[in-house]
């Protein structure tokens, strides 16, 4: 899947979270105890699953060493979310 080149500006960010903006999607980033929730939308099927894929694989690429694990779950709201934790390892 080709994705659009990169076009993103930080529209909100606190202590605990962010919210980016790219020109084919949006993407929030929440930190809890031990856990980083991540949010992901998209105008259609195609930007979002390229989203996700931009996002876990940073996070992977990030947390190599922290074994870390993403899952997606798609809600009933048009907002995708992923948690991202350790494997225990």
């Amino acid at each position: 899947m080709t994705v659009p080149a990169l076009q993103a500006r930080v529209c909100s960010a606190g202590t605990s979270h962010v919210v980016i903006i790219l020109s084919w999607g949006q993407c929030t980033m929440e930190a809890g105890p031990g856990v980083l929730i991540l949010g992901a939308e998209a105008a259609d099927e195609q930007h979002l699953q390229g989203l996700q894929d931009m996002l876990t694989a940073g996070i992977k690429r990030l947390g190599v060493h922290e074994y870390l694990r993403v899952t997606w779950r798609r809600p009933v709201q048009p907002l995708d979310t992923a948690q991202v934790q350790r494997n225990g390892h």
